[in-house]
């Protein structure tokens, strides 16, 4: 969502998801495809979407992984991969999740 849009649009949106997010049907289908829906408030899925760059973020520099961008068709995505040396002594320092 853009950054400047309106207060009303975002609640009005945030409402709709969150009534998906509790229908039944909806409910069950995520559920089966392995996600866990969580209605929350705008702010709150913002201090989610904080906590988990963050603690992902720790992830990525200690195990050195690498963004690569490869192009499908007319997809362009990210591939993360991890470079690793049999030879490299493990890190020495325990990042808490």
């Amino acid at each position: 969502m853009p950054k400047n849009t309106p207060t009303e649009i975002v609640d009005k949106l945030n409402r709709e998801v969150n009534a998906g997010l509790i229908d039944p049907e909806i409910k069950a289908r995520l559920t089966d495809l392995g996600s866990v829906p969580i209605p929350m408030s705008p702010a709150a899925f913002g201090k989610l979407i904080t906590a988990e760059t963050e603690k992902w973020g720790k992830v990525i520099q200690a195990t050195n992984v690498k963004p690569r961008l490869r192009a499908t068709g007319f997809a362009q995505y990210y591939i993360f991969s991890v470079r690793r040396i049999a030879a490299e002594p493990p890190p020495r320092q325990i990042i808490a999740l």
